[in-house]
């Protein structure tokens, strides 16, 4: 029994790190230089102030995206674009404060000795969804959470 327990943890830990390679494989991280002009004009346009804090590119359902990652005074920001400069995803921190009321309320009944640790709006065209990373005793989780406040997934970090 202690053999097949070792053998699954080796396997989990193999697993791991396989797919962590597969990740960091499948995003490159990018100089300016490397990234079309119409997304770094697409990105200046809409956000004039912020800055750039780094710029990757990566293949999602067999097409190239580039990701920007910034900083807009207080928020950071990651925006996912086409090469054509279309943004495709956003991802933006958010002060739990600043959370929907139905997001706030199903939290609070869901969760009610849960403590809120991070909170993203997640933008795709025009669905928005919450991901909300929370900490209840020794256990933390994502919860995402639709603009009503329904959930939509519970996962771990």
């Amino acid at each position: 029994m202690k053999k097949a327990s070792l053998f699954f943890c080796c396997l989990v830990v193999l697993l791991g790190t396989f797919l962590f390679a597969v990740i960091e494989v499948n995003a490159q991280k990018l100089s300016q230089k490397e990234v079309p002009d119409t997304v770094i004009s697409a990105f200046h346009k809409t956000y004039p102030k912020a800055t750039v804090r780094s710029y990757f590119r990566e293949k999602r359902n067999g097409k190239t995206v580039y990701e920007i990652e910034s900083q807009d005074a207080k928020i950071r920001r990651d925006i996912i674009y086409s090469s054509e400069g279309i943004a495709l995803e956003i991802e933006e921190r958010v002060a739990s404060a600043n959370l929907p009321d139905p997001v706030k309320q199903t939290i609070k009944n869901e969760y009610p000795n849960g403590k809120i640790k991070s909170a993203e709006r997640l933008t795709k065209g025009t669905s928005v969804e919450y991901e909300v990373v929370i900490r209840s005793g020794k256990s933390t989780f994502e919860v995402v959470l639709d603009t009503s406040g329904n959930v939509l997934r519970t996962e771990k970090p």
